[in-house]
């Protein structure tokens, strides 16, 4: 059996492990990114200093993404006079928010949301990872900074689980595409920049560098919404260590016996044992450096060549399992991230990725689409009253109410807490002003198990030449949604 198929799979194994790691970390910033995204465009938190009466909405607001997100460890509005509005957290005395590190880097990178920063908590001092971005109001002033920070801690157990690794070596971290480390176990690394560590000006998809005297492989994968890359490294030396540790206690034994026989018997083993060992560490260290092996070896006809060539066929077939496994979980993760876990629909990220085709399509062909965005009625009370976990039942039976009464190519998905959006193709806003009202009479007349009507209010939005991109028409469904919530609920508006 060739040695480069060890070499094969091991890189396998590493950029399957590195993929896993790549969709979890993806999903895991992807919603914080969609939770700027909605906070930043939101009239109250945008206008939050020019009136006062914004600021117990915008609290409110903010405390309902913190309870429905336990990734989230901070969510606050830095002012431009430094004061800070959070929940649950008191600054400490001088504190000054225009210093403190996530607002400097939103200035920097405005109008776009930070690539990441890692920093420590000014009080507790834990190590916390921020994304944040500039807020502009309705006069086109610079009106604060918005940030959401999630635990540094949380990441790495997440990164680097022992329980599910072959190689206790083995590191995962993340960069951004400048190089700079943004999430490391050794905090000691944070800011460092990965590019002047390893002395090149960018990194391969997998490549080698040393660090402290220590050889070290990698494997990166790009995280292109986030512009971020993760890598996976392994000490080098240990591919030979994982090779040859099934042998190291035949070689104490030997070695042993070889000291207690004395120099009669120390030829017969060194011909018998030492030399085949010797000879496969040679070729496995060939095999790892990537050179050429040009002689082959046979191992002699013994109990050491026996293992010797067991052990090699047992390390093999471990590695190919591995390696199944994580396809496996890569296919379950990769659904994970397009799925809304609760309902069964798609999550609000995918329905995006649809929403972005069927612009195209729009802007090249010049066809027709919209949108149906709606939201229970009052769901607020249905918790209150009967408890979080009727409000999940409630929210699982409209889901599938939707998949049984809607055509096959509408696309609903959880757009977010108790709101969904449909994505009508190849339909005007008449034709989905019918399909709406099919759905509401439907939901309206629907037993949920509770001594109450559950109702909806719908918004409707079609695409055309004043719509300028999606922004555009979610926010033409969601005033519409509103006026529905106005006109008594229950209802319609397509306008």
């Amino acid at each position: 059996m060739e040695y480069t198929e060890i070499t094969i799979k091991v890189d396998s194994y590493l950029t399957q492990k590195n993929l896993s790691y790549k969709y979890l970390i993806e999903g895991y910033f992807t919603k914080m990114h969609n939770y700027i995204r909605i906070l930043a465009s939101d009239s109250h938190v945008k206008n939050l200093f020019s009136n006062k009466d914004n600021k117990k909405y915008v609290l409110n607001l903010l405390l309902n993404f913190e309870n429905s997100d336990r990734d989230i460890n901070y969510i606050y509005i830095g002012h431009p006079d430094g004061s800070l509005v959070i929940n649950n957290y008191e600054p400490p005395d001088g504190f000054n928010s225009t210093v403190r590190p996530w607002d400097k880097i939103a200035l920097k990178n405005n109008p776009e949301i930070s690539e990441g920063l890692p920093y420590q908590e000014i009080k507790t001092k834990e190590w916390l990872v921020s994304l944040s971005k500039v807020l502009i109001d309705d006069h086109n002033n610079v009106s604060g900074v918005i940030a959401i920070d999630t635990s540094l801690q949380r990441l790495i157990n997440i990164l680097n689980n022992k329980n599910d690794t072959l190689f206790e070596s083995q590191n995962t971290f993340v960069i951004t595409n400048n190089g700079d480390i943004i999430i490391h176990k050794d905090t000691e690394m944070l800011r460092k920049n990965f590019y002047e560590i390893c002395k090149t000006a960018s990194v391969n998809s997998r490549s080698e560098y040393t660090f402290k005297n220590l050889k070290k492989i990698y494997v990166v994968n790009d995280i292109n919404t986030v512009h971020w890359r993760v890598i996976t490294e392994i000490d080098k030396s240990e591919l030979v260590f994982h090779i040859l540790k099934r042998f190291a206690l035949a070689i104490i034994i030997v070695i042993s016996c070889t000291i207690l026989i004395g120099l009669i018997l120390s030829k017969i083993l060194g011909e018998r044992i030492i030399r085949p060992i010797l000879n496969l560490k040679k070729r496995t260290q060939l095999i790892l450096d990537r050179e050429t092996i040009t002689s082959d070896y046979l191992y002699p006809n013994n109990e050491i060549g026996q293992i010797a060539k067991d052990l090699e066929n047992i390390t093999l077939d471990a590695i190919y399992l591995k390696n199944k496994e994580l396809h496996d979980l890569n296919d379950k993760l990769k659904a994970l991230s397009e799925t809304d876990q609760l309902t069964g629909l798609y999550n609000r990220r995918k329905l995006e990725m649809h929403l972005h085709h069927e612009f195209t399509r729009y802007l090249r062909y010049r066809g027709v689409f919209s949108i149906i965005l709606f939201d229970v009625d009052n769901f607020k009370s249905i918790n209150d009253n009967y408890g979080h976990s009727t409000g999940d039942f409630v929210l699982k039976e409209l889901s599938t109410l939707l998949k049984k009464h809607l055509r096959e190519s509408d696309l609903p998905a959880r757009w977010g807490g108790e709101e969904f959006l449909i994505l009508c193709p190849e339909t005007n806003g008449q034709n989905a002003l019918i399909i709406a009202e099919k759905i509401r009479k439907i939901v309206s007349e629907y037993d949920f198990g509770i001594d109450r009507a559950v109702t909806i209010s719908l918004g409707i939005a079609e695409i055309d030449e004043n719509t300028p991109n999606i922004d555009s028409l979610l926010v033409k469904a969601d005033k519409n949604l509103y006026k529905a919530k106005n006109s008594g609920k229950n209802c319609t508006v397509f306008q």
